[in-house]
């Protein structure tokens, strides 16, 4: 099958996971290529990358650069429907939204899906409980990093060495419940384990320990977490894949508080793969990443998440049990078991549909294939 691959966000390409940070939905769009072309398909991928690359049998193509195809039988548009209407002769289309779908729901993004005949594809049920669109509607899950899952199988045989002192990490934006933790930090975790480290993965912060001036609406809580160098918090750059695994493998909990806006939880579900617990708070996407009790604790309230991220610092080998049953492969989905899903739903779209007639396409006079 020949499918093609569309993202029009900002520069980065399929070895930037390795070599820089990058967001959850840049991640998977730069995984599901190689991934795809393992499975023995031809695969193209046209978005902001600055140079020709050919990366795990991959074509990587600047977008704008060179013209697009003329056709190819599966065009996979990342989270922008305009980018569904670039390629005129594609068979099937398919809409891969990898962030919130509720503005699919609008008339416009509607009626655009409408007229080209495509399916758009979810990742997990915080996503779907969002989405109010009518045309077709298929759930993929997506996978982990290799980085994490290989990090992770470590743990199976070996638990994690207590060697240090006892570390939580946190991931979450400055904006979205940094300051609670803080909060919980200084007023109960460290006073129960005074010898416990925080260390805050945030490029803002991180640069704001260097010197730079905080966004206005991030003063108060950069403010808090520079005067904390006392009390283990410590300001730290994010990584590349690599890094960021040996992070979270070095980490007794990742500590999680999640928001109303945070659909996949990224973060969350490539340091379950690595072996770190989770102390998580009541929102649908960090609850989903977790088996409560067994990889980690959802906490039902601020006094329940400090109380249980306390006693995790405190018992690292209750910690490390958590972690380790959280670092088995059989819990987590490889980038190869993700492609599958998408080249089967690929399949589907392009399997002849009887002797239905085809409808055409008001915006392009193609023909449109009835979707199951």
């Amino acid at each position: 099958m020949r499918i093609l691959l569309l993202d029009d966000s900002f520069p980065f390409d399929g070895y930037s996971p390795q070599t820089r940070p990058l967001g959850g939905p840049e991640k998977a769009f730069a995984r599901l290529p190689g991934a795809l072309v393992g499975l023995g398909h031809q695969v193209s991928v046209y978005n902001r990358s600055e140079r020709r690359l050919f990366i795990e049998g991959a074509r990587w193509r600047p977008l704008g650069a060179e013209p697009l195809p003329f056709e190819t039988d599966l065009l996979i548009a990342h989270r922008t429907p305009a980018l569904l209407e670039k390629v005129r002769g594609a068979r099937a289309r398919l809409l891969w939204v990898t962030g919130d779908p509720a503005p699919l729901g609008g008339p416009e993004a509607r009626r655009r899906l409408a007229d080209v005949g495509a399916v758009v594809a979810l990742a997990g049920p915080a996503q779907e409980a969002r989405w109010r669109g009518e045309v077709p509607m298929r759930r993929l899950p997506l996978g982990v990093g290799g980085d994490y899952l290989a990090s992770g199988r470590y743990f199976l045989d070996d638990p994690k060495p207590a060697e240090g002192p006892p570390r939580a990490i946190v991931t979450t934006h400055p904006a979205h419940g940094l300051a609670g933790i803080l909060e919980m930090w200084a007023e109960v975790i460290h006073p129960r384990v005074p010898a416990a480290e925080l260390h805050v993965y945030s490029a803002t912060l991180a640069k704001v320990a260097e010197g730079a001036e905080p966004p206005p609406e991030l003063r108060e809580v950069a403010a808090r977490a520079l005067a904390m160098g006392g009390v283990g918090v410590r300001l730290l750059k994010p990584q590349g894949d690599p890094v960021m695994a040996r992070a979270y493998r070095e980490a007794d909990v990742h500590l999680y508080p999640g928001h109303a806006g945070d659909l996949m939880a990224w973060t969350l579900a490539e340091s379950q793969a690595a072996g770190a617990a989770a102390v998580v708070g009541p929102q649908a996407a960090a609850v989903g990443r977790i088996d409560n009790g067994e990889t980690g604790h959802v906490a039902p309230d601020d006094a329940g998440f400090a109380n249980l991220a306390a006693q995790m610092l405190a018992d690292r080998g209750w910690a490390a049990r958590l972690g380790a049953a959280a670092a088995d492969p059989a819990r987590h989905l490889t980038w190869r078991a993700s492609a599958e899903g998408f080249a089967e739903l690929g399949e589907r779209l392009l399997a002849p549909q009887g002797a239905a007639r085809p409808k055409v396409s008001r915006r392009f006079g193609l023909p449109r294939r009835e979707r199951p």
